[in-house]
């Protein structure tokens, strides 16, 4: 249905995703959420991440830090991916270690334009972020 609602129903009893909410510790306010999907564990999963404007910059990279740290022990993977359309995200995507692997043409029903980002544990173990 596109809301808040909806998103989260969908990963309700899912065993192959998962949701994290991100919490500001300075004001007790989610302003985030990062999501992991299509896990394949001991292999990859995807993942994905939305927060709100006013926690993006330091506090998206703390929160993007700590959630794929999560999550690479949680799926034991050894690479995640990332695909996003939008340029702000792939930045986040590259400060975090992942790389572009692929751009894929008017991949979206609006015709945008999307980077598949791939990032390995070893170039994650290796970042020294914040």
């Amino acid at each position: 249905a596109g809301d808040l609602a909806s998103f989260i129903k969908a990963f309700d009893g899912a065993t192959n995703k998962a949701l994290l909410m991100i919490e500001r510790l300075d004001t007790a306010q989610l302003c985030g959420c990062f999501w992991i999907t299509q896990i394949s564990p001991g292999h990859q999963a995807f993942v994905g991440m939305w927060m709100h404007q006013a926690s993006r910059g330091s506090l998206a990279v703390e929160a993007a830090r700590l959630a794929l740290a999560y999550t690479f022990d949680l799926c034991a993977a050894r690479h995640l991916w990332a695909i996003t359309p939008w340029h702000r995200a792939g930045a986040l995507c590259r400060k975090m270690g992942f790389r572009a692997v692929a751009h894929l043409p008017q991949f979206t029903t609006d015709l945008r334009d999307v980077t598949v980002y791939r990032l390995t544990k070893e170039a994650f173990d290796g970042q020294h972020i914040l």
